[in-house]
């Protein structure tokens, strides 16, 4: 392949991946130089009588999880089918998603969501209540 039609790919390619407003960053390497990014794993589950909880396999004192663009967030839903609604669309590209019983739902934060606190809901259909309902679990993007 010649040198032209390598330039012709990656010049547009580069810009892509680093061009955008001052301060926001797009893509993060570690100090390795390597693309990095985490994976939060929430697991939805009965916690006494019909009480249902979203936990944060990484950090079961809370369920609030701060993340950037490019990072994953993962739900399993344990007993029951969960019904999810999002402040905004921004964070994920739409608002709502269902998730089945025994089944996960993996989204990836978008690159273009703001920074700021974002609360979503989870709704139980095995006992048709929401989770944590006087303190919903919010979702902290990061941009820096």
């Amino acid at each position: 392949m010649k040198k032209s039609y390598v330039l012709f790919f990656a010049v547009p390619l580069m810009l892509l991946l680093f061009a955008g407003k001052p301060g926001e960053n797009y893509v993060q390497f570690n100090d390795s130089g390597y693309l990095q990014t985490v994976t939060y794993e929430m697991v939805i589950t009965k916690s006494s009588g019909d009480t249902w909880e979203i936990l944060n396999t990484q950090d079961s004192t809370s369920s609030d999880i701060s993340v950037k663009p490019g990072d994953t967030v993962q739900w399993k839903a344990n007993g029951t089918n969960v019904f999810f609604q999002f402040s905004s669309s921004k964070i994920f590209g739409k608002s709502s998603y269902n998730l089945s019983d025994g089944k996960s739902l993996t989204l990836t934060i978008s690159n273009s969501a703001p920074a700021g606190k974002y609360t979503y809901s989870a709704f139980c259909a095995a006992v048709s209540q929401f989770v944590n309902p006087d303190a919903p679990p919010v979702i902290i993007v990061q941009r820096n």
